[in-house]
């Protein structure tokens, strides 16, 4: 439940991670129990879940993660999404996050932005806050071309956002990240994606800006 809907309608996991999951506010697996539901004609949505909080790892405490989704699609073209969860952790680690998601779709393009914050404990220390608020837009351009932007904004910067395996930002600054990109859908099943992302970092308590990155890909998308 946590991204399940943002990262449908995003359509571009091959690309980059929806910000929740790329900035590992939550993981992207777990083991549990689901319900998935609709109500209304379908224009009521509802999906929970009560994992482990483990994601792809071994269970290492009694404590578990609650999840909830709860969905407005009154029309075809329009979703409002709510989202909180809970997770119990070893020791003063506990976690709470709440994260906001609107988006649209027109005939031949689809917009979303979305807002998150997450409640960290800390042994012995106060709690921290770590936030991102994240927009894009997806452009039909033809049968064969798709134009893709998105813009991350992180306040205060993601304290663990160095261990993102592939990204590895800084963990002490805010920051700007934006992803531009452009599909070329080869066949049906088959797309190549160049793509260039750009992080620009601010100062943070009289600290200089770390330097900026730039990382050009290219990203072949196999459906299957």
């Amino acid at each position: 439940p946590t991204f399940d809907l943002v990262e449908g309608f995003w359509g571009y996991r091959a690309v980059e991670k929806t910000p929740i999951d790329l900035y590992r506010l939550g993981s992207s697996r777990d083991f549990g129990v689901a319900y998935r539901g609709k109500a209304a004609a379908g224009k009521f949505l509802v999906h929970a879940m009560l994992g482990n909080g483990a994601g792809e790892g071994s269970e290492i405490n009694e404590g578990k993660k609650e999840m909830l989704s709860l969905a407005f699609q009154p029309t075809p073209h329009l979703v409002v999404e709510i989202y909180a969860d809970t997770e119990e952790r070893p020791g003063e680690t506990d976690r709470r996050a709440v994260h906001g998601f609107i988006g649209f779709k027109g005939d031949r393009s689809r917009y979303g932005a979305e807002y998150a914050a997450q409640e960290r404990q800390v042994p012995e220390g106060e709690e921290q806050t770590v936030t991102v608020a994240s927009l894009f837009g997806v452009w039909d351009c033809g049968e064969r071309f798709s134009l893709l932007a998105r813009v991350d904004h992180s306040e205060e910067g993601i304290p663990d956002a160095g261990a993102i395996p592939y990204l590895g930002l800084a963990e002490n600054a805010g920051f700007d990240l934006a992803l531009l990109g452009l599909e070329y859908k080869i066949q049906k099943a088959i797309s190549l994606i160049p793509n260039i992302e750009s992080v620009d970092y601010r100062e943070s308590d009289g600290s200089p800006a770390p330097d900026s990155d730039l990382i050009a890909r290219l990203t072949l998308y196999v459906r299957f």
